[in-house]
């Protein structure tokens, strides 16, 4: 059956919160909130999540649905590759209490007493110091690296992560990485040596921030979460999902960890980056993205919405394979898109998301 498509009128606003750490090709609050409020009412109640949903996103990036979903009292678990996009996650869902600000307001005390001239011989001889020393003017990473072992030693988890999100756009921004590729960064070398940023002083502003940002926060759901997971093979039970609300990667690749390649080099994590599919071949992608269509379809329950939202380029493969995969679909509405990452890729520009709304059947 031919389902028309329909267009909604979006004002591709995001909250506040998401932008002490920016995160690529985002999509608005307001599509969770609608698939929300629209396909999970709250007359269905399960009593194992204390009368509330619990909806999945297996691509949560920087946890748009797991902050939408704890503003409209809905219980929402993400699942993600990257280790970074957890952590965001986690430190936008996760409400602070007073003792934690507490915990924040001494790391940042802390910090202001710091300067420039404390952080002499803190270079961190363990780490890819080539690689250090090609993005940053030396003074300012030892700058860094004192930073980052100040805040390791906040005993706060909660606070400590909220602060090491932070710490990964300080340090992109007092590096010469100031564009939103890496490959374009040594243009701005000689401005940025010659500035001789203050690494402490742009922590202290951003952190600070945050902290305020997180102080304004209305959650009607406090235990919302992201889990670092491969969505090809889940680990949840059959049916134990009412809905799912996703943005699965597009044709044209994307490196979702590039913003925080520094970061992983300071902290010295050594990441997998084994991308979860390959070139922009559309066999290739889909073929690729088979097992997660499967795994969403076994871990959601019977007669509930799946929600994919996808670009232009993957809209018709997108239903080809949900529907292989047993999925039927009801919705295809669409908006225009408005700048940002999701605007060009690869030189194409892209006019219009598609939102897909996909049911599992109760006979499944």
């Amino acid at each position: 059956m031919q389902v028309r498509e329909q267009k909604i009128v979006l004002d591709h606003r995001r909250a506040a919160i998401h932008s002490f750490s920016p995160y690529l090709a985002t999509f608005p609050d307001e599509i969770p909130r609608y698939v929300i409020q629209k396909y999970l009412p709250p007359a269905a109640m399960r009593k194992n999540c204390g009368g509330k949903k619990l909806i999945l996103d297996p691509f949560c990036g920087s946890g748009t649905t797991l902050l939408v979903a704890a503003e409209n009292n809905t219980k929402a678990i993400g699942l993600d590759y990257n280790p970074m996009a957890v952590m965001i996650s986690n430190s936008k869902c996760q409400p602070l209490k007073r003792e934690d600000y507490e915990a924040a307001g001494k790391l940042l005390d802390s910090i202001k007493s710091m300067n420039p001239e404390d952080s002499h011989g803190h270079m961190d001889v363990s780490i890819n110091l080539k690689t250090v020393k090609y993005w940053f003017h030396s003074k300012v990473a030892e700058d860094l690296f004192h930073l980052r072992d100040t805040i390791n030693s906040c005993r706060n988890e909660k606070v400590k992560n909220l602060a090491l999100v932070v710490y990964a756009v300080t340090l992109r921004a007092c590096s010469y990485a100031q564009n939103d590729t890496l490959s374009r960064a040594r243009k701005t070398y000689a401005i940025i040596e010659a500035s001789q940023v203050n690494a402490y002083k742009d922590f202290r502003g951003r952190f600070g921030k945050a902290v305020e940002l997180k102080k304004k926060q209305e959650l009607l759901v406090s235990d919302n979460m992201a889990i670092k997971g491969d969505s090809k093979n889940m680990i949840f039970d059959d049916g134990l999902f009412d809905g799912i609300i996703t943005s699965p990667p597009y044709i044209a690749n994307i490196n979702y960890s590039a913003p925080f390649d520094l970061f992983y080099v300071f902290m010295g994590w050594k990441i997998d980056k084994k991308p979860f599919i390959n070139g922009e071949r559309e066999d290739k992608f889909f073929e690729g993205m088979k097992p997660t269509y499967r795994e969403m379809h076994r871990v959601l329950k019977p007669d509930t919405t799946c929600v994919m939202v996808v670009g232009e380029r993957e809209a018709e493969g997108t239903i080809r394979y949900m529907t292989d995969s047993g999925f039927t679909l009801d919705e295809k509405l669409f908006y225009d898109v408005k700048g940002g990452c999701r605007g060009f890729f690869h030189g194409k520009k892209r006019l219009k998301e598609f939102v897909l709304v996909f049911r599992k059947n109760a006979a499944a």
